[in-house]
């Protein structure tokens, strides 16, 4: 593949000079490597393959089919974190949007929307696709796509839209139109489906879709009111086989409330650092340092189960230290755990550990008038860790147990003196 990638940057990079059936495949090759092997969109990244992509969609000069093929490739390679955060530097959203509002299978008009979907379908201010109706066509795409028909001039495939849909499900201004365009009915379905039709990918996708929604008031109640879609997500929980998804689906029945909260505690023993997968390691770093100074640290469940991070965590924690990053809101685990905190009052620290921005959409009621302490530069850490130590107080802290005293042992008693016998 790297050797395959490696000609078509080649030839990219002369594309002007090449005749149109042999722009459409090569785009078409790189587009079928790109899909079937996700590890390689890093090495076509790094071959600057998509700069010419991008001037492909965006020219007015080339024929359809050429320009189609472009989309495929931008499309396929939105599967991915590394895909997408090199699209959105190269400015793939402004490019796509002529294509989707000109709503042209021949362009696959279907798939720049897909594709826009995830790029930026969880930003609350998306205004980039105004008017190109993209959570209401990505809902008639899976609708479509569930009944084996054609939408958009083509066959959809069930996990491909599903992805858009549970990245659209982030957006809390996404929440109502999906809502109101069938999602629960739509979801319900997707979890029912035969397993030769039911990919783990789709059910990874499908049960993200349903915690994001399960945020929403509305599309909670609903989706607590489809007993099908309930005992689906209850059967895919204790699915060993599906392991991620069978993580997801618990974290959609807590936030449903379906896995009861347990009963108050007393007693508060470790500290809760809520973050996402991306700053693992700067967590860790923190967590050392912390424990360091005597502080228990919530380590993760013995279990693994997503519950649990709940019913144990959180609920048992001294304090949250909410660790904020670029993509901390997007993440359903996240959110489930500082709502979680908030209801039951726990001390909550917002910790910020990157110098990226981020919108605070939901985020805006919990950190609004606190104090943020920055925690992004590791270098600092000498600095800012005693202040940190200074907000726990006694909080977290390990207690000591007094070592027992030994014990003296007892003279043994005198033997009496025998009498003499005269």
């Amino acid at each position: 593949d790297l050797h395959c990638i490696k000609h078509i940057a080649f030839i990219l990079k002369d594309i002007d000079n090449a005749t149109d059936r042999v722009k459409e495949a090569v785009l078409q090759l790189c587009t079928n490597v790109a899909s079937n092997c996700w590890p390689c969109h890093g090495t076509i990244i790094r071959n600057g393959i998509l700069k010419h992509v991008m001037a492909l969609v965006r020219s007015i000069s080339i024929p359809d089919d050429v320009k189609r093929a472009a989309v495929n490739l931008t499309y396929a390679l939105t599967f991915t974190p590394e895909g997408r955060s090199e699209l959105m530097d190269l400015d793939a959203v402004v490019v796509l949007v002529p294509v989707i509002k000109v709503n042209k299978p021949t362009l696959n008009s279907m798939g720049a929307t897909l594709a826009a979907a995830n790029l930026i379908g969880h930003r609350e201010r998306a205004q980039m696709l105004s008017g190109c109706d993209v959570p209401q066509r990505v809902m008639m795409a899976l609708d479509h796509a569930l009944n084996r028909q054609p939408f958009g001039g083509q066959y959809n495939s069930l996990w491909k839209v599903a992805m858009a849909l549970s990245q659209l499900a982030k957006s809390d201004v996404n929440k109502d139109i999906i809502i109101e365009n069938g999602a629960v009915a739509v979801l319900t379905r997707l979890l029912q489906l035969p397993p030769e039709r039911r990919s783990a990918l789709l059910v990874e996708f499908t049960c993200t879709a349903i915690w994001h929604l399960g945020f929403d008031g509305r599309g909670k109640a609903q989706l607590c009111g489809q007993t099908l879609l309930v005992e689906a997500l209850k059967d895919i929980a204790v699915d060993e086989s599906l392991a991620a998804a069978s993580q997801l689906a618990r974290g959609a029945l807590w936030q449903l409330a379906v896995i009861p909260r347990p009963p108050f505690f007393d007693t508060f023993v470790h500290i809760y650092f809520s973050h996402v997968p991306e700053c693992q390691q700067r967590v860790e770093e923190l967590s050392k340092q912390v424990e360091s100074n005597g502080y228990v640290v919530w380590n993760g469940a013995s279990s693994g189960n997503m519950d649990d991070e709940f019913t144990q965590g959180v609920c048992r924690c001294a304090v949250l230290c909410v660790c904020l990053t670029e993509n901390y809101n997007l993440e359903a685990k996240a959110r489930s755990e500082l709502q979680y905190a908030f209801e039951c009052n726990k001390p909550i620290l917002l910790l910020q550990v990157d110098n990226e921005g981020r919108e605070t959409c939901w985020l805006e009621p919990y950190v609004r008038n606190k104090k943020i302490m920055d925690f992004a530069d590791p270098f600092q850490d000498k600095l800012s860790i005693p202040s940190l130590l200074l907000a726990f107080g006694k909080q977290g802290k390990k207690e000591k147990v007094v070592a027992p005293k030994e014990s003296v042992p007892l003279p043994e008693p005198a033997q009496p003196a025998e009498e003499e016998v005269g």
